[in-house]
């Protein structure tokens, strides 16, 4: 499918009907700008795909792959990325406020983006196959928005974290071994049960809820 063909397909949507994009192969187009209208896009391949600026929002990307994707400032405003696979996609200043994320995104570039009170945590439910709902390691997520934010359970080793905002965020029993929180603001972060081996804590602003009851945290870097 071409970007033309896309965008005569989501101009030919009915206004009270959702475009059908599921199972289609985008990967590598140029779709930057394109309003994706909601559409269901549920196992679409957009790997390598040029999203900037894209519009997003409600969009459904279950189990989507989105490998190497740039959607820098792209607008996902409450998606559903439940089992989707995005590593190392650049995600610069995009918009996933109120996103639910259950989704691969090691290595990304999440610099300035925003989840507030986006749902990125494990299944209530404790079934292992949700124990890490969302992956983070080794992400660049400097001066991010996780205000409110579910991230109970999610893995974010060696994440860099520097100045982001966690405040009232739940990362109950996550991961964040050698993760560089340096500067972040963090008033009534909940790290109860967070493993923060040599993470660095480091000038953080405000006060952490069940920062006693870390693991591991006579190995944290705090000074």
């Amino acid at each position: 499918m071409t970007r033309e063909k896309l965008i005569d397909l989501l101009a030919a949507t009915q206004w009270n009907q959702r475009p059908d994009l599921r199972d289609k192969n985008l990967s590598g187009l140029n779709l930057s700008g394109v309003d994706f209208l909601g559409a269901d896009m549920q196992w679409t391949r957009l790997n390598g795909t040029d999203l900037r600026g894209a519009n997003l929002s409600g969009v459904n990307l279950n189990q989507a792959w989105l490998m190497d994707a740039n959607l820098e400032r792209a607008s996902l405003f409450g998606a559903s990325l439940l089992s989707t696979q995005m590593p190392n996609a650049n995600l610069r200043y995009a918009r996933l406020d109120g996103a639910r994320i259950n989704a691969n995104l090691d290595r990304a570039d999440l610099t300035g983006a925003s989840f507030a009170k986006a749902s990125l945590g494990s299944d209530t439910r404790g079934r292992a196959i949700w124990r890490y709902a969302t992956s983070l390691e080794g992400v660049i997520a400097d001066g991010a928005d996780f205000r409110q934010a579910d991230l109970r359970g999610v893995k974010a080793e060696y994440a860099s974290l520097r100045e982001a905002l966690l405040d009232e965020a739940d990362f109950t029993g996550g991961l964040l071994g050698g993760a560089d929180l340096t500067g972040a603001s963090v008033v009534r972060l909940n790290l109860t049960g967070v493993d923060v081996d040599s993470a660095k804590l480091i000038l953080l602003r405000g006060d952490v809820i069940g920062f006693d009851a870390a693991l591991n945290i006579h190995r944290a870097i705090t000074h």
